[in-house]
């Protein structure tokens, strides 16, 4: 399981955020990045915290450590705008998995932890502590 997918892929349906997915082209991925580590270290430092914040069944996907704060951070994106906020989609707006399956190239849609390939259906919920 790629570690840092799987939270990223996570964190739009926890917020209730509408995630827009599609696939539009075939990558080559013939190429090697000399920032890509071995596969076997691939996920070293990120894969055992991921797996202590989140704990997966066949039935559900949970967090159990909160989501960390970041003052700094929040201080550099100014204040919050409801204006706009207030106009965000919610997550049954999502549309997902759109031109997925065309080639055998195209590799999985990114919601594959938790939805089944109609796309609509999810299998595992996914909550939080």
């Amino acid at each position: 399981m790629d570690t840092p997918n799987v939270y990223n892929d996570l964190k739009p349906l926890l917020s209730n955020f509408c995630l827009n997915e599609s696939l539009s082209c075939e990558y080559d991925q013939t190429w090697k990045s000399p920032l890509l580590k071995e596969e076997a270290t691939k996920c070293a430092v990120s894969g055992p915290y991921f797996h202590r914040k989140w704990q997966q069944t066949p039935q559900e996907i949970k967090r159990v450590i909160p989501e960390e704060n970041y003052p700094q951070w929040d201080n550099m994106i100014g204040d919050s705008r409801p204006d706009i906020s207030g106009s965000w989609l919610d997550w049954t707006h999502s549309i997902i998995g759109v031109d997925f399956g065309r080639r055998s190239t195209d590799g999985e849609s990114r919601t594959y932890h938790f939805m089944l390939s109609d796309y609509k259906t999810e299998y595992r919920k996914v909550t939080s502590v």
